[in-house]
């Protein structure tokens, strides 16, 4: 996710992930470049047509359904975010008011040791994530999308590593918010669970006061 324009009155936010969609492209290249060569050489290319055939398909489908265009556009002014995402199989979007964007924070999943992050928006009506896919090692690029979005919408600063790990608790995920206690506060799996666990009930609590 990369900001495409910001100033006064818009904060403009287009994602497109040229990766994958290189990497589909290669993958489907060089089976069917493989094939072709077989075929002008005249060796064995019947047994290996077919499944060199079936993977070129597979990566070029794979290619076109993960590669999804992102636009999120936050009118200061007007204090609504318009936003869409297109795929092959599938659009999606809409427009939401900035008093029905409670805060932006910083989600995570477990890859092996690694985490992976990206930025969604909790709102009223639920969570918003501005890219469908989570990046290696983008923590700090994904903190500081979080804290511009907040201050764009007015919303409580959220730069503490607690409210991401509240939000993931909050919204159901202990497990990544036990990952991301442990990676950034450096605790250990007993005191990130107990912390978690206060983090869930203390947000019940508050909403049942509201």
């Amino acid at each position: 996710m990369k900001v495409a324009r910001s100033d006064e009155s818009v904060l403009t936010l287009r994602d497109f992930p040229l990766a994958v969609c290189v990497v589909s492209v290669v993958l489907a290249v060089v089976p069917l470049a493989a094939m072709v060569h077989d075929l002008v050489r005249g060796i064995g290319w019947r047994e290996r047509a077919v499944p060199m055939a079936v993977v070129t398909i597979l990566a070029l489908v794979v290619g076109m359904v993960f590669s999804k265009y992102s636009v999120f556009r936050f009118d200061r002014r007007q204090r609504i975010l318009v936003w869409r995402r297109r795929g092959l199989l599938r659009a999606e979007g809409g427009s939401v008011p900035f008093d029905r964007i409670r805060f932006a924070v910083v989600e995570s999943i477990t890859d092996s040791s690694a985490l992976e992050y990206r930025v969604a928006l909790t709102t009223d009506d639920g969570s918003i994530p501005l890219t469908p896919y989570y990046t290696l090692g983008a923590g700090e690029r994904c903190e500081r999308l979080r804290d511009l979005i907040n201050q764009v919408v007015g919303a409580e600063p959220l730069s503490r590593p607690e409210a991401d790990i509240r939000a993931l608790a909050r919204g159901g995920h202990p497990v990544r918010a036990v990952a991301l206690a442990k990676q950034r506060l450096g605790l250990s799996t007993t005191e990130a669970t107990r912390l978690v666990d206060e983090a869930a009930r203390n947000d019940g609590k508050d909403e049942m006061q509201a």
